[in-house]
Order: C-alpha cells, then structure tokens, then sequence
C-alpha cells in the first residue's frame, strides 16, 4: 500500500513538473523599479547604466465605488509609471506614494473606510523630502507626477 502511494505521488509531481508553464529568468535589465532591485543593481543602473532620471509618481488610497478596489491610482500609477520610464529609456521608477491630498479636501475620501490622504502642506513636504532623498542617489532629472486632481497645485509648487 506504501508502495502503491510513494509511486501515485511520485508520478503526479513528474506530471505536474511536465505541464507547469516555463519560468522565464528576470532580466535585472529590465526592471525599472528599484523596490525590485538591491542597492547594487540600482547603484549600477544609475553610474553604469546611465539612468539619471527618475518618475516620482503619487498614486491614492481612497474610496472609488462599491466596484473598485481602495489602491486603485496606485496600482495605475505603478502601472503607467513603468510603461513611460521604459519608453523613455534611461529612466527609473521611485516607490509609489500611495497617499495624496483629497481633490476638494481632507475629509472627502476618508468617510469611507480605508481611505488615507493627508493635509496639503503635509504631502507638500513628503514629495520635498521624497526629491531631496531621490537627488542624492545620483538622478540628475526628477520628474513629478500625480494620477489624480489631489495634490496637483502641491506638485506644481
């Protein structure tokens, strides 16, 4: 009977290994988002490679509809950002803010649970602080961008 189990089992683990789909290996090359990378592969990417510039994307956790998940813009904006910064060449992809500025104030998303945003000149300073630590990683352009209207005038300032 333990023969009989060892070699069922055996024989299902070499079938399951035949169909399972091929896993290609990561190219490092062409991951632009350094969260994926070690500090190694960025320091290349950047004094190697010649990647000097960077997106600093904000994304959003707020209430979108009984419908949409709470990360929706920042899932977009993750999304989006890779596609530009790999069109563009030469160019990385920061980590993703997922907290902005509620487009018509602090309380219009957070009635809903689960939303997060934070006051103006608060996000103001995060993406100061954000571009100040960014420049010293050796980026020499930074380029700022939101997904939604929360956080616009801060960005522009």
């Amino acid at each position: 009977m333990r023969k009989t189990l060892v070699l069922f089992s055996g024989a299902a683990l070499v079938v399951m290994t035949a169909f399972a789909p091929a896993q290609q290996p990561v190219n490092v090359n062409d991951i632009v988002e350094p969260e994926l990378l070690t500090h190694s592969e960025v320091y290349e990417k950047i004094h190697t490679g010649g990647m000097t510039s960077v997106l600093l994307v904000t994304g959003g956790t707020e209430e979108r509809g009984p419908h949409d998940v709470l990360g929706g813009h920042t899932i977009m904006s993750r999304h989006r950002a890779v596609e530009i910064a790999k069109r563009l060449g030469k160019t990385l992809v920061a980590p993703v803010l997922p907290i902005a500025v509620g487009a018509t104030g602090l309380r219009e998303n957070t009635m809903q649970p689960g939303g997060v945003q934070m006051p103006a000149d608060v996000f103001k300073a995060v993406q100061l602080a954000m571009i100040e630590s960014i420049s010293y990683s050796g980026f020499k352009d930074i380029f700022v961008m939101g997904d939604h209207g929360g956080g616009q005038p801060q960005i522009k300032e």
